[in-house]
């Protein structure tokens, strides 16, 4: 036993017991936490000698995430229908199942090497069963699911991308080539920003895709603002916690200077919630490098950089003052950009399934009915002024968690990133942390990622996704080394994982087939209705729109852009019934605006004026930019009706939104048109 009467012995590093409670304070030099960092691993090194053969591996592990993350982050494809995100769903998944292969290869059964460095003591048990909750509850999700084959696809999808937490907490990061992927980050950025600046002066126009759904068209190669945004103000606070770690001035100048670039850039995008991630995040920087003391300091900082962001950036002027306006007014749909939308229709879905929720990936399928209750709660339009008025995203993480996945699961999740926020500020203040700049780098990124979800979808966006649980990985190795297994992995075992993982990759060989077909078959579509009408183009149409569905759609599930496609051809050929039928078929998966508009105008042409109407007050309904495109007869009719329905909806009188038309399907369109025909010919 230790005799605790014994006097406190003096430390070999200079430091005396009074000494120890300032390093609680976190006052703890880098510079030395660096060189304790440095004995570490030479005392490890001694016990074992490095492998070659694992010193390449890590290499070239090393290497292919940085590809992988620089790919990720500014790969494009315009002969994909979804430009900007089918390419980058492909080489996430693809990228993360490749590296976890080489992972299960280098796996030998020699016994591992500890990580260098000191590690945090953590509670591995209790992440363990937090992720055990987690899988499991999602594993039930998906099987109570309404929409099982959608919900199917994407737990598979999100079991690839997931690979990243153990990428990030493997061994193989620990080699001092490790970092590249912050690197490539970074590269990847500032060609993020400077598309971004061409775009904003029409130097550079990358695509229009962005423009037609509201967008301005400046998100550089991410997309759009919001989106670059959010992976800016990540890589802005990696950037920040690198340059601290540096001893070379020149480094850390170099450094600063590439984080102020890519804060300008960010602070362009005019997106609130990624500058006051950013804000927070570097609050939190400050607090971990300079102690308790600096908790004043700290909010100063943030309130300063906040306000003087506002002030001299104009973009972000202007969304700060039509913010405020719209808060004085009381709009505070307009306040938040239309976002208590998606929010209310994720609370509705959470009060219909509150246990196992509608399957991960349903909720853009749910959305539009979630929203139309929602509304009859609150008495109020939740209206989004934009040409489509369907959100595929909640822009809360967390809401859109329990309305897929339900709440248990989403509390089991949330618990494991506070355990591991937990875990990294514990070690600061017990001063267990040997690298303090660990901790510096690790925890603002957290804290920020934690921030966007709140009003944004970081998970839903390859490369910010990728980045958080990289991130969220290395700090896990620090809070729970004992998560990873100590010795290595049996032969067969790796063999079985490596083939599971590749049959799990290879159903987005053929969505990515599918994205680009789409992409050929809408463009058809639209040179066809250009081009001079006649017999020929139309059978082509008609050939066009009965191949369409059968050829894609299986491979995009939940995807209605094959049968909306499709619908347009064969409303273009003249076959009214075939393309009711269609759009029938493209609401069960899903309802949407144009779904229903398109709806109505199939009616229009076999002269089912009632169900038509219907359609039209429905589509106008859940969208009121699209009364433009109602027939010019049935429009007077669509605006009386909407403004009847809204006046009964702020009186609390209204029982249930317009319903949509009571037949959808052509085995009652036909016989009805084949009964006119009759008709006329006797």
């Amino acid at each position: 036993m230790v005799d605790r009467r014994r006097p406190r012995r003096r430390r070999s590093d200079g430091y005396d017991g009074r000494e120890s409670s300032a390093l609680s304070r976190l006052q703890v030099p880098v510079a030395a936490a660096c060189m304790c960092g440095q004995e570490q691993a030479r005392a490890s090194s001694e016990e074992r000698p490095a492998s070659p053969r694992r010193d390449a591996l890590a290499t070239i592990i090393a290497v292919l995430l940085a590809v992988l993350v620089f790919a990720t982050a500014v790969a494009v494809d315009p002969r994909a229908e979804a430009a900007f995100y089918a390419p980058k769903r492909f080489i996430s998944l693809g990228g993360a199942a490749l590296l976890s292969i080489i992972l299960l290869a280098g796996a030998s059964g020699a016994r591992s090497p500890a990580a260098s460095g000191h590690r945090l003591r953590g509670s591995g048990g209790a992440l363990i069963w937090l992720l055990l909750v987690g899988v499991t509850g999602a594993l039930i999700s998906v099987a109570l699911s309404p929409r099982r084959i959608l919900a199917m696809d994407s737990l598979r999808a999100g079991a690839l991308i997931a690979l990243m937490l153990p990428i990030g907490a493997s061994r193989a990061l620990d080699h001092p080539r490790g970092a590249l992927w912050v690197w490539a980050l970074t590269a990847a950025g500032l060609l993020n920003g400077a598309a971004f600046a061409l775009q904003r002066h029409g130097m550079f126009p990358l695509l229009d895709a962005q423009a037609i759904a509201g967008r301005a068209g400046t998100g550089g190669f991410a997309g759009n603002e919001g989106q670059l945004a959010a992976e800016l103000a990540l890589t802005t606070l990696l950037v920040l916690g690198h340059a601290s770690a540096r001893r070379n001035r020149m480094a850390r100048i170099a450094l600063a200077i590439v984080g102020a670039c890519l804060a300008a850039f960010l602070l362009a995008c005019a997106s609130l919630t990624a500058t006051l991630a950013v804000a927070t995040g570097g609050a939190v920087f400050i607090a971990v490098r300079f102690g308790r003391r600096a908790a004043l300091p700290v909010a100063v900082f943030a309130l300063l950089a906040m306000v003087v962001a506002t002030a001299v950036f104009a973009p972000l002027r202007t969304r700060a003052e039509e913010a405020a306006q719209a808060i004085r007014s009381g709009d505070w749909n307009r306040a938040t950009t239309s976002r208590l939308a998606p929010w209310a229709a994720a609370a509705a879905l959470v009060a219909q399934r509150p246990l196992v929720g509608f399957g991960p990936g349903t909720f853009g399928s749910e959305y539009v009915g979630a929203r139309l209750q929602a509304e009859l709660f609150l008495h109020k339009r939740l209206l989004i002024p934009k040409i489509t008025a369907t959100f595929d995203s909640a822009h809360n993480e967390y809401l859109q968690a329990a309305a897929e996945l339900g709440l248990v699961t989403t509390a089991a999740v949330v618990a494991a990133i506070a355990l591991l926020v937990a875990g990294l500020a514990r070690g600061c203040v017990r001063s267990e942390l040997c690298r303090a700049h660990d901790v510096a780098l690790l925890l603002p990124a957290i804290i920020a990622g934690l921030v966007l979800a709140l009003a944004w979808f970081p998970l839903r966006q390859p490369a910010a996704c990728m980045t958080l649980l990289l991130v969220c990985g290395r700090a896990g190795r620090l809070v729970a080394p004992r998560l990873l297994p100590a010795g290595g992995v049996n032969r067969g075992l790796r063999v079985g994982l490596a083939a599971l993982l590749a049959l799990a990759f290879l159903p987005e060989l053929d969505r990515y087939r599918a994205e680009r077909k789409l992409y050929a078959g809408t463009t058809a579509v639209r040179s066809a209705l250009l081009a001079e009408r006649s017999g020929a183009r139309s059978r082509e149409l008609l050939a066009l729109g009965r191949q369409t569905p059968a050829a894609v759609g299986p491979h995009l599930p939940g995807n209605p852009g094959p049968l909306l496609t499709a619908g347009a051809a064969l409303l273009a050929a003249r076959d009214p019934a075939a393309a009711l039928e269609i759009y029938g078929h493209a609401l069960a998966e899903g309802e949407r605006a144009e779904t229903v508009l398109n709806l109505g105008r199939a009616y229009a042409m076999l002269d089912h004026r009632p169900e038509a109407l219907a359609a039209f007050v429905r589509a106008v309904w859940v969208n009121p930019e699209l009364l433009a495109d109602c027939p010019a007869a049935a429009r007077p009719l669509v605006s009386m009706e909407i403004y009847r329905l809204t006046a009964l909806l702020e009186q609390g009188r209204l029982k249930s939104p317009p319903p949509l038309p009571l037949h959808t399907g052509a085995a009652v369109a036909r016989p009805r048109r084949e009964q006119s025909s009759d008709s006329r010919g006797q």
